[in-house]
């Protein structure tokens, strides 16, 4: 929108673009402590200062102005990489909440469940809840990688929740395959992005 070499003009799209950007800045978050700041030129403010630098010559001057007038693309690159490494940093911690209730939800249950009858069913009130915490781990999951994760292991892991019932009654009764226990080791142990 800034036209290139000197125009004197008024170009209200343009002023009405700076206006809006400027209203939108002023409710954006801080991002550990470092605030968005866009300083938009008026174009006859441009138009003088090019002016200005052609009458001296000086090369250096001029691409150093040219320069700054895309500041305000590089300051909303600078807030999007704060802001997306931010929104992974509030993922990953919820994520590992997610994951350790869930272990104590295991380890809580796990003395009950042993004395039960191996034909006995997992009361559906601590199934539940194990259910609510693997949704919710999911969609943090789908969150930390932009996508739904329909197709990764992690997914099909899910099927009609069935996957839930027979992690849990193998992990609390301590029938756990090594395989799957490793599987889930290793989940723990990831590092999302």
């Amino acid at each position: 929108m800034i036209p290139t070499g000197i125009s004197f003009r008024s170009d209200p799209a343009y002023e009405d673009k700076c206006r809006a950007a400027a209203a939108i800045v002023e409710h954006m978050p801080a991002m550990d402590g470092w605030r968005l700041k866009l300083d938009f030129f008026d174009l006859d403010e441009i138009a003088q200062i090019r002016f200005d630098l052609a009458e001296i010559m000086e090369p250096a001057a001029e691409a150093s102005f040219e320069g700054s007038l895309q500041e305000p693309s590089r300051q909303l690159r600078e807030y999007r990489f704060r802001f997306n490494r931010k929104r992974r940093e509030l993922i990953r911690h919820a994520l590992d909440a997610a994951i350790d209730q869930v272990d104590r939800m295991i380890r809580a249950t796990r003395p009950a469940i042993e004395a039960m009858e191996p034909r006995a069913s997992i009361p559906e009130a601590a199934l539940g809840e194990l259910r609510t915490h693997y949704k919710e781990i999911t969609t943090l999951m789908e969150a930390a990688y932009r996508a739904p994760i329909a197709g990764k292991k992690w997914a099909g892991m899910c099927i009609s929740g069935r996957f839930v019932t027979s992690m849990t009654s193998n992990a609390l009764t301590g029938r756990l395959p090594r395989r799957a226990y490793e599987r889930a080791s290793m989940l723990r142990m990831t590092r999302y992005p």
